[in-house]
């Protein structure tokens, strides 16, 4: 194909997906909220691929966009919901939605694949009103994601009063994920992980980077914060490396003791990393290229709860 015609073919592709605005809008109000009620988004067909964003005729039918509106959309155990892309919570108005409230995606259950070439945002652009929150919480099923942003925070300044986002997940909830960012521009971003649920970064996702843990309010100037906490027996893998490149080949490969060492020195020793809120030590541990964090309550912790379980078992046992 000649060079004219090249030209000809992504103009072509740029202006259906310009003037075809196909992609999957939530506006939920039926049957309980589930993902799967096509009723549920305008227009009304649920997205249908995690790998394909959609044809030349509907160039974003497998986008799932979930606008600041109050909605609250549903995952439970009967929906194996799939996307090309996914982001919850458009929330300034224009060209990335009418903020007017807050938006919720809840999991219970099931599962949740999108492995393209977007991401997973848990917020995205800019904020109007520091009211209004992007949160995503998964307490059961399992989630594979190309790459999750806390948010996809831009733009800062115009109007903007930090970018407001949170993912909780919880239970026995498993989310495996080729990239995990916190905060962006002005963003203020919360991660917590715990119960027995478990974060994995890993470089399974046909994700943008190989199983990568980035703090980003943290390498730039600090306008927005971030908090990852990780409580009671949960574990979070991160399987990838990011600011390391031992062998000089500039290809980001598995994750390093360097890796393990940059984050206990930077990221939890600046508190942008806690356990249990701060009351437990983080454990960072590295073996056969995998970096482990997890929460190790206090030893004042362990005597106090060594006292206290002899009283709850009598208790237990009188009720």
């Amino acid at each position: 194909m000649s060079l004219t015609k090249k030209i000809a073919a992504m103009l072509l592709v740029v202006g259906l997906t310009g003037t075809a605005f196909g992609d999957a809008q939530w506006v939920g109000g039926s049957s309980g909220d589930l993902w799967s009620d096509a009723n549920n988004w305008d227009p009304a067909a649920v997205p249908a691929s995690a790998t394909d964003q959609g044809t030349m005729s509907d160039p974003d039918a497998n986008v799932a966009r979930m606008s600041m509106d109050g909605t609250v959309a549903l995952i439970d155990s009967t929906v194996d919901a799939v996307a090309f892309g996914l982001q919850i919570g458009h929330p300034k108005g224009g060209a990335f939605g009418n903020q007017s409230a807050s938006n919720v995606l809840n999991m219970t259950g099931g599962t949740l694949t999108q492995q393209g070439n977007f991401l997973l945002n848990v917020g995205r652009g800019t904020n109007v009103d520091p009211a209004h929150l992007a949160q995503f919480n998964v307490s059961g099923g399992v989630v594979n994601s190309a790459g999750i942003t806390v948010p996809e925070g831009f733009a800062p300044g115009l109007g903007s009063v930090g970018l407001n986002a949170e993912m909780h997940v919880s239970g026995n909830a498993v989310v495996n994920t080729d990239l995990l960012r916190l905060g962006a521009a002005d963003a203020n971003s919360v991660v917590t992980i715990s119960d027995n649920a478990q974060v994995n970064l890993t470089d399974d996702n046909n994700g943008f980077a190989p199983g990568v843990l980035w703090i980003e309010a943290f390498e730039s100037p600090a306008v927005g914060t971030s908090l990852l906490d990780i409580r009671d027996n949960a574990v979070l893998t991160i399987h990838g490396e990011w600011w390391t490149d031992e062998d000089g080949d500039g290809m980001r490969g598995a994750a390093t003791q360097s890796e393990a060492d940059y984050f206990v020195d930077n990221y939890v020793a600046a508190g942008w990393i806690v356990a249990d809120g701060g009351a437990s030590v983080l454990d960072v541990s590295f073996d056969a290229g995998v970096i482990t964090m997890r929460a190790v309550p206090e030893p004042a912790t362990w005597g106090l709860m060594a006292l206290i379980l002899p009283f709850m078992l009598r208790f237990r046992k009188r009720s």
